[in-house]
C-alpha cells in the first residue's frame, strides 16, 4: 500500500546552535508526529511515501517525539528525488555524510538494509548500507551486479547492538569512505574509484533493498536521518550529536 504524503516544514525541536552546512543538506527528517501516523515530513521538501504501513511511533524515540518505526517484514519508505542525478553524488566520488539514529532488532532478518539508491533494479549503480544480524556493517556501491559490487566495506562483528539506540554515520572525504558507529571509526577503504557510472535511479529508499534478487527488510526504529551533499562532517572520531539536527 502506498501513502502519498504532502510536504511541509514542520515544528521540531531545534538544536540550540545553527548548521554552518544546512545549504548543503538534502534530506532532513525528524520522524515527529502522531502515533500510527504515515505522514512523514522532509524539511528539505521532498515527496515522502510510505509503503506497506511504515508509520511513526511516539513509544521509542532518540529525539524529539516519535520515530519510524519499521516491522521487519515489508515497511518502508521512499524519498523522490526533484531530478534524476540528485542522489548520484552517493555513488560517484563526492564528498558527503549520510547519518542517522537506529535501534535494530537484529534477530529478526539476516541483514537490515537501511539505505538504498540502487534504484530497485541490480543493473543500476547505487550506495547500499546495511547491517547484519551478527552486527557487523556492510557499505557497498553496485555497478552491474550486486554480486560483484565496486566498493565492498564490510566490518567487524558486535558493532551493533540489539534493540540500543545508536549514531551511524556513513562519510566520503576526498575518495576514502568511512563508517562511524557512535563517532567511532569502525571500517575505511581508501583511494577507491567509482569507475564508469551506470544509468541510477533517482529515488532513495530508507529500510529496505528493493531489486532483483532480494527484499532486505529494516526491522527496528530510525529517526533524526541528515544526508549533506558535498560535506564530510567527520574526518576523524567525534562525539555524536546529543540533541536533534538544526534546520537552520
Amino acid at each position: 500500500m502506498l501513502v502519498n504524503i504532502t510536504n511541509a516544514v514542520s515544528l521540531n525541536y531545534l538544536s540550540s546552535l545553527p548548521d554552518s552546512s544546512i545549504d548543503n543538506v538534502v534530506f532532513l527528517s525528524y520522524f515527529n508526529g502522531s502515533n500510527g501516523s504515515t505522514s512523514i515530513v522532509d524539511e528539505k521538501l521532498h515527496n515522502v511515501s510510505s509503503f506497506n504501513g511504515a508509520s511513526l511511533t511516539t513509544s521509542d524515540f532518540k529525539f524529539g517525539s516519535a520515530s519510524l518505526n519499521l516491522d521487519g517484514i515489508d515497511d518502508y519508505i521512499r524519498i523522490t528525488a526533484n531530478s534524476n542525478d540528485e542522489f548520484k553524488f552517493l555513488h560517484d566520488g563526492s564528498n558527503f555524510t549520510l547519518e542517522a539514529f537506529i535501534k535494530c532488532n537484529l534477530s529478526a532478518n539476516t541483514e537490515h538494509v537501511i539505505f538504498d539508491n540502487t534504484g530497485y533494479r541490480s543493473s543500476n549503480t547505487g550506495l547500499v548500507l546495511s547491517i547484519n544480524n551478527n552486527g557487523s556493517i556492510r557499505l557497498f556501491i553496485t555497478r552491474s551486479s550486486n554480486t560483484n559490487p565496486t566498493i565492498d566495506l564490510l566490518t567487524s562483528t558486535g558493532l551493533i547492538t540489539n534493540n540500543t539506540w545508536q549514531h551511524i554515520a556513513v562519510v566520503c572525504s576526498d575518495s576514502t569512505l568511512t563508517i562511524y558507529v557512535d563517532g567511532v571509526n569502525v571500517g575505511s577503504q581508501v583511494g577507491f574509484s567509482f569507475g564508469t557510472q551506470n544509468p541510477s535511479h533517482p529515488d532513495l529508499l530508507i529500510g529496505a533493498w528493493n531489486n532483483n534478487f532480494n527484499d532486505l527488510f529494516f526491522s527496528g526504529k530510525i529517526d533524526n536521518v541528515r544526508i549533506t551533499k558535498d560535506i564530510a562532517r567527520y574526518t576523524s572520531n567525534f562525539t555524536p550529536p546529543t540533541s536533534t539536527f538544526p534546520n537552520f
